[in-house]
């Protein structure tokens, strides 16, 4: 990865300590109520859920960098496969989030198509991912183009969202593989994504604009 042992500690703790801190103050707020009103109760649990989630992501995260090697094992497999298992994880991930997730295939898309299955399913993953922790209410729109040269089709997949955003300031380090306390959007999936990316032979590229 290129990510010296100091760093690589740093993002793993930055992406673990938000969550388990945020569990933590939620389950002994619980634990000393006297009086118990079920929407706030509904509310903190729903708040200790999503923590959960995210933490488990993490650790999701630090377990395929553990194990992921630069090797890549091209094969054929059906596009519509690999979509309807990113359809079936994001929806899950959506849970009861008022986003409407929507998917677009064109035609010129071929059924079946030569590549890293795994790794592709995992950059795909991790970026919609990214856009149902950042996005609170609207829709999550994936499209899938392609253009051909000659024996060869080149797919492109765009991701866009009514999300938060990024800041400017850290655009330029969003796939860096560090990151400061400042820089709240960033986890160890983006860095792993790029990775992926890279070991493909592909580019990722982002437009982004920041809602206060």
């Amino acid at each position: 990865l290129g990510i010296s042992k100091i760093d690589f500690l740093f993002n793993i703790s930055y992406d673990l300590v938000h969550p388990v801190n945020t569990i933590l103050s939620l389950s002994e707020t619980l634990s000393h109520k006297q009086e118990f009103n079920k929407e706030e109760i509904l509310k903190d649990l729903n708040n200790i859920k999503y923590e959960g989630a995210l933490m488990l992501d993490s650790v999701n995260n630090i377990v395929d960098v553990s194990m992921s090697n630069e090797e890549v094992h091209n094969n054929e497999y059906k596009v519509n496969d690999l979509i309807e298992k990113i359809q079936t994880d994001i929806k899950i991930k959506i849970d009861k989030k008022p986003i409407k997730f929507s998917i677009q295939t064109d035609d010129i898309v071929s059924a079946s198509l030569i590549g890293d299955y795994d790794k592709v399913e995992k950059i795909l993953f991790n970026v919609l991912n990214n856009a149902v922790k950042y996005t609170e209410v609207g829709n999550i729109k994936f499209k899938v183009s392609a253009t051909n040269d000659k024996d060869i089709q080149n797919v492109k997949f765009e991701i866009s969202d009514t999300g938060i955003g990024i800041k400017d300031e850290i655009k330029e380090t969003i796939f860096n593989d560090s990151i400061s306390t400042d820089n709240k959007n960033l986890s160890i999936g983006l860095m792993l994504t790029k990775k992926l990316v890279d070991e493909l032979g592909g580019t990722i590229t982002f437009n982004s604009t920041y809602k206060v």
